[in-house]
């Protein structure tokens, strides 16, 4: 089921990769940050943070 918040990458102030609803990163531009920011993300398992019930419910 899609949901209407989905993960995105924002290098200052421009969106650089998304995560699309298969869980999968696109990255159009690949620069070493934007790699290091998805590798450091999903390693640290930052987007349980992320996921408040508020926000699961929606």
């Amino acid at each position: 089921m899609p949901r209407a918040f989905s993960l995105r990458l924002v290098e200052r102030g421009e969106k650089v990769g998304f995560r699309s609803f298969g869980n999968q990163w696109e990255l159009p531009d690949l620069t070493d940050h934007a790699v290091l920011a998805v590798c450091l993300f999903e390693w640290a398992g930052l987007e349980d943070l992320l996921r408040t019930p508020v926000l699961r419910d929606l």
